[in-house]
């Protein structure tokens, strides 16, 4: 019964909105949907146009528009068709914010932030969303860097990585990608081109702020099985619990595409938390378990965001021994890709690389990459980090 009054409102009330999805799908943002209940209205959008959700949700405020008579506006941000984050504000404060009246900082004071997004993600549920992300495929060039620190006469080693991908999402949380290593520049060993990693990976959102990452197929390292990840979150984006179990065999396909594997199976099982220090954009995380190595042990780790580029220190122990290292990310590419048609050609969004300063042994909590996840990409949604973004986006604005 409420969500038939919800399509009552969203067939008659919309006269205004209209506007507002042609505009957002013009800028080529995906999922788009849109109701007015009463003096509320309520949008949801998906961003695949901008490298920074932080930039996404600027270019969407300041293309929004909305009648007199409305008192309060909620939107609803998604990552793959799947409900991230709300954002409530009333329609006077923002008014207040575009005339000047009150700066950027007074109206993100007043606006709420939350990844607890039941409700209004129940109210979207059943409307018809404009403009869908599913089944476009984008063809992504990418590179990685391996590297060995040698000897005086070849003092650093290193190979350069060409990464082709294709990925497609078929439904919500649905990703299928393949991704094709091309090594050049190589001077660590004489691999041959292959088949990185083909997989395919199911998010799910449940209540209560609960996530589910599965994934199927060939996996970094010559790994091939069944990975998946939980997590729970506790206290907002302040607290949660991860738990990750994973079945794999060596096994990859080579550069004809044939199956290379063997029938001996390692276990990965491993709990943990992470906990948020909002203050400073800080994720402090501890994992302990048997690894890809089967060895025992745990990793803990601090990451440092500063907006797009993430900085960690790292401490790996097991019975194998003990690693110490750091590794960073950094955005790489235009900020803008373009616009999401059936098949679009763009950039790999960020450039990664690690460097074990202090190790025992090789192999000490071994992992390997099972491709993105809407779990790995969830700090561009935190509450803290878009008020954050919006503060220096918008602070020198007026529209």
């Amino acid at each position: 019964m409420y969500k038939g009054i919800i399509l009552f409102f969203a067939g008659i009330n919309l006269i205004f909105g209209q506007s507002n999805l042609n505009k957002l799908e013009a800028e080529g943002f995906e999922n788009l949907a849109e109701f007015k209940q009463e003096s509320h209205y309520f949008l949801t959008y998906e961003n695949n146009r901008y490298r920074y959700e932080g930039d996404a949700l600027a270019i969407v405020l300041a293309l929004l528009e909305y009648s007199d008579n409305l008192t309060d506006i909620s939107i609803l941000i998604q990552n793959r068709g799947l409900p991230m984050t709300k954002v409530h504000f009333s329609s006077q404060s923002w008014l207040n914010f575009k005339s000047g009246l009150i700066g950027i900082e007074d109206w993100i004071q007043q606006a709420e932030f939350s990844i607890n997004v039941d409700q209004i993600a129940n109210l979207f549920e059943d409307l018809k969303k404009t403009n869908e992300s599913f089944k476009k495929f984008d063809a992504v060039v990418g590179l990685s860097l391996d590297y060995i620190l040698g000897n005086y006469d070849n003092s650093i080693r290193q190979k350069i990585n060409i990464q082709p991908e294709l990925q497609s999402v078929l439904g919500p949380g649905v990703i299928l990608s393949g991704r094709y290593n091309i090594p050049t520049f190589n001077d660590v060993d004489n691999e041959d081109s292959y088949m990185v990693m083909s997989r395919l990976t199911q998010d799910f959102r449940f209540k209560k702020n609960t996530f589910l990452n599965i994934n199927v197929g060939y996996f970094t390292n010559s790994r091939f099985g069944i990975y998946s990840r939980m997590d729970r979150f506790l206290d907002a984006e302040r607290l949660r619990l991860r738990v990750d179990f994973g079945i794999t065999r060596m096994g990859r396909l080579n550069k004809d595409f044939e199956a290379e594997s063997n029938t001996i199976n390692k276990y990965i099982m491993t709990g943990g938390f992470i906990y948020r220090w909002n203050k400073y954009d800080t994720d402090l995380s501890f994992r302990y378990g048997t690894f890809l190595g089967t060895d025992l042990g745990y990793k803990a780790r601090m990451t440092r965001q500063f907006n797009e580029v993430f900085v960690s220190l790292f401490l790996n122990k097991t019975n194998f021994g003990s690693m110490v290292g750091f590794d960073f990310r950094v955005p790489i590419g235009p900020k803008k890709h373009l616009k999401p048609k059936r098949i679009r050609i763009r950039t790999r969004e960020h450039f990664d690389l690690i460097y074990n300063y202090v190790s025992d042994a090789n192999n000490i909590a071994t992992e390997f990459f099972t491709g993105s996840n809407i779990l790995n990409q969830f700090t561009e949604y935190y509450p803290e980090v878009l008020r954050k973004s919006l503060i220096e986006r918008l602070k020198l604005k007026r529209f």
